[in-house]
């Protein structure tokens, strides 16, 4: 009525399941079959964002990398199936005397904007920086 459209519950898209594959360098992200594709992505995203070049970020000493993945449903293989690249976050874990880890990135395609995605990456960057030894961080 009055124009406005409802949708039917089997209209609405399932929330994706999503984890964060993390600790990476570039190096064992461009050797893996499996997340090659999500590297090619995050080196989109982060070229458009940040103006930069991702290989050259990850080069720099102790930087790490989080991807922002969708979750294959259970059973499923990786072959053939692919995960969606929903975002990334670059981390790095500084030593004594500083103790601390700063993110220096962190970023997610436009078309999955607004739907908690960075905030996702942000919160698993505090909780593993929460899990390291007061000695380290």
């Amino acid at each position: 009525e009055d124009g406005v459209v409802a949708l039917r519950p089997e209209e609405v898209p399932a929330p994706l399941e999503t984890e964060v594959i993390g600790d990476l360098k570039w190096r064992d992200v461009r050797e893996s079959s499996d997340l090659s594709p999500l590297l090619d992505a995050a080196e989109e995203e982060c070229r458009q964002e940040f103006d930069e070049n991702l290989e050259e970020v990850l080069a720099s000493d102790g930087i790490r990398m989080g991807l922002l993945v969708s979750v294959l449903p259970a059973g499923e293989k990786v072959k053939g199936r692919h995960r969606a690249f929903l975002g990334f976050i670059t981390y790095k874990f500084w030593p004594a005397p500083l103790k601390t880890m700063s993110i220096s990135r962190v970023a997610v395609p436009k078309r999955y904007q607004m739907q908690g995605f960075g905030k996702q990456l942000v919160r698993w960057a505090i909780e593993k920086a929460k899990l390291k030894s007061r000695f380290d961080c």
